[in-house]
């Protein structure tokens, strides 16, 4: 469906099937995650997940474009 007031976007929604393998995605991603982090110190764990929180809030929403 169209987005009010950009005429060049597209607002769209995911299917069920589309929840459960994004669902499915977001557990892998974390589960790697984890895995990778495991071998640090709780301390620095807690950095990294709050370095990583800092640079997601700063980051505007991004929208796909398809190339030109």
């Amino acid at each position: 469906m169209p987005v009010h007031g950009d005429r060049r976007a597209l607002h769209v929604t995911l299917t069920d099937a589309g929840q459960r393998a994004a669902s499915a995605f977001h557990g892998e991603v974390t589960a790697e995650l984890e895995h990778l982090l495991s071998p640090l110190a709780l301390r620095d764990r807690e950095r990294f997940r709050a370095a990583m929180a800092a640079i997601i809030a700063r980051c505007p929403a991004q929208t796909l474009r398809h190339p030109r």
